[in-house]
């Protein structure tokens, strides 16, 4: 491209400066004969491009669907937060003591001992604890939102929304706790998000989602089983403690809501064991050799 006596060539046409094998771009004054480098343009264009072939290489992902959901949490926690940082009652306290007595007031709280906890511990200490659910918020919704340590983002909002179930909120609690699992589970946050690249050094999918095909430690299908009979047992303390079972009301019910969940948390922990008994099974292979990491094999 000709402008005002000069010619904008790509590297492979003319080169100055070259270093480490790779030329730089430059600019050719015809009128005076003086090389001039000016690849800011086309290293600009280079990092464009680079981001475009990165983000259709994302979108062939399974989870791709799942960027928008994971987007959604984290704007709904960066609006809960902002609704409380405006609030000056969340910075003394007065408003989370307002709400906490409003639920034991009404007899909202569905399990004694969570009741007592809320009296004893939570509202003497309401304006602390203020401050930790106002910053939890912004800190869970900011990861979540940019997909860096999105597994310890997603299960400190899972603990939050639990609390709020447990303090008589259900809703939306309840199709938080849903969503931010799903995610959980899945790996959301290795997709369009810094844990693609944090993954390579946090291997722990507690902490970071780990790419498809990455291996990450396992666990054992006996810990998962526990997990599984732990739930059940919490739907089995949970129940009796429903007050309306009605079609209409049962959706209400924190106890009934609360025993939902916890049966979803031992389906999804029954199917964990399955799959890594399975898992481990298929790395056997034929004439007693076990595969190792994909590449490697060992005599077993």
């Amino acid at each position: 491209m000709l402008a005002r006596g000069y010619e904008w060539a790509r590297p492979e046409r003319a080169t100055a400066g070259v270093a480490g094998g790779r030329a730089a771009p430059i600019r050719v004054d015809r009128e005076a004969g003086r090389v001039d480098s000016a690849g800011a343009g086309w290293r600009l264009l280079e990092r464009v491009e680079r981001l475009v072939a990165s983000a259709q290489d994302a979108a062939r992902a399974d989870g791709i669907y799942l960027v928008p959901l994971r987007a959604f949490i984290g704007l709904g926690w960066m609006r809960a937060f902002a609704e409380k940082a405006t609030d000056p009652g969340w910075r003394d306290g007065s408003s989370l003591s307002a709400f906490l007595l409003e639920r034991l007031q009404g007899d909202d709280i569905a399990f004694p001992a969570y009741e007592a906890l809320v009296a004893d511990a939570f509202l003497p200490q309401a304006t602390g604890l203020g401050w930790v659910v106002m910053v939890g918020q912004f800190l869970t919704g900011f990861a979540i939102l940019c997909g860096g340590l999105t597994s310890a983002a997603l299960l400190c909002g899972l603990f939050m929304n639990l609390n709020f179930l447990l303090a008589g909120v259900p809703d939306p609690s309840a199709f938080y706790i849903v969503i931010q699992a799903v995610l959980l589970l899945t790996g959301a946050g290795a997709i369009l998000g810094l844990d693609a690249r944090l993954a390579a050094v946090i291997r722990d999918p507690l902490l970071s989602a780990q790419p498809a095909g990455r291996a990450s430690p396992a666990t054992a299908p006996p810990v998962l089983a526990g997990a599984a009979l732990l739930a059940l047992a919490i739907v089995a303390y949970a129940l009796p403690h429903v007050t309306d079972w009605s079609p209409a009301g049962s959706v209400h019910d924190p106890a009934m809501i609360f025993a939902i969940l916890a049966g979803m948390a031992a389906a999804w922990s029954t199917l964990a064991a399955l799959r890594a008994a399975g898992s481990r099974k298929s790395r056997t292979q034929p004439g007693g050799v076990r595969a190792v990491d994909g590449n490697e094999a060992e005599r077993a």
